[in-house]
């Protein structure tokens, strides 16, 4: 409850403020309820008791103790009209303890605040202090992002299996994303190394020496390299047109999965053919003015 300064009264008041008013030198303090000032330099029965008011100044600030029924004055080095607190006995001081014990918890260290984003807390170390000790696997301070591609023509070894797409060459790599190499031998397996959600975009490019049409179907997995990891529903069907005379059926595709994962989790894009015999996924060397194609390209983003 702060302490105004006035030369008169005002129509009304405000909770939780003491008016002194000059010429009559008292203070009045506000009653909400009955919307009316009440004398407090006077005691009445509608007064209340407690510390001089004659020694008050102007920012002053008051608490009233309803259990002692009693104003204390806030401001002072020392409390006034209080004799015990917190354990302590006589003239209290506030401490930094005080704060905590009436709080119930600990306040925020800003001055050893972490501002880092971090992935994982290792031990159980109360927050903010210094001794937590945080886990960083790769780049954890930005977002993990890479992008690869493969410039060798790929073969589905049977119409019977689906194979993992291949990126053999990286454009940007160890930033949180690695490409691995699969059981076959293969560079197919795209490892997170810091949990979050992604965004997987690809590009592929078929080519078709029959003059029948043919499908080529591509899906994802998670954490394993036969049926068993399948992810349902991200199947993807691609027709790729049939021969035309002395020109080859040729179709790119390209899109995308969002996925989440954890650190370590890995994924892999698998495609399968109607017919491995005429279809490829083709890389396609430079002829002038045209520069060379890959047959894959892969680009990873977190977006978390």
């Amino acid at each position: 409850m702060n302490i105004t300064y006035l030369n008169f009264l005002p129509d009304y008041g405000f909770d939780n403020t003491i008016y002194y008013l000059n010429p009559e030198g008292k203070f009045y303090g506000w009653d909400k309820n009955n919307r009316r000032f009440y004398n407090l330099s006077t005691p009445s029965l509608n007064d209340v008791e407690g510390i001089s008011f004659d020694n008050l100044v102007e920012g002053d600030v008051l608490s009233y103790d309803s259990a002692t029924q009693t104003w204390i004055n806030k401001i002072p080095e020392t409390s006034s009209g209080v004799n015990s607190f917190n354990e302590r006995q006589g003239d209290v001081y506030l401490e930094s303890g005080d704060v905590t014990y009436a709080l119930e918890y600990t306040p925020e260290n800003v001055s050893n605040k972490v501002t880092t984003i971090v992935p994982e807390l290792i031990n159980d170390t109360e927050y903010p202090s210094t001794s937590a000790v945080y886990n960083y696997v790769g780049s954890a301070i930005t977002k993990s992002y890479g992008a690869w591609k493969n410039d060798e023509t790929q073969y589905a070894a049977n119409n019977t299996e689906g194979f993992g797409i291949k990126f053999n060459t990286p454009d940007i790599s160890e930033q949180g994303i690695n490409i691995e190499v699969d059981l076959l031998g293969n560079k197919t397996i795209i490892r997170f190394l810091n949990p979050g959600k992604y965004n997987i975009q690809f590009s592929c490019q078929f080519e078709n020496l029959s003059t029948q049409i043919n499908d080529v179907s591509i899906w994802l997995r998670k954490n394993g390299e036969d049926a068993s990891a399948d992810i349902i529903g991200t199947a993807r069907y691609i027709t790729i047109p049939a021969k035309y005379e002395e020109i080859n059926g040729r179709t790119t595709v390209s899109f995308n999965y969002f996925v989440e994962a954890i650190a370590n989790d890995y994924f892999q894009l698998v495609w399968a053919t109607t017919n491995s015999e005429v279809l490829s996924m083709k890389s396609y060397e430079a002829i002038s003015p045209i520069p060379s194609s890959y047959s894959s390209i892969l680009t990873v983003s977190q977006i978390n």
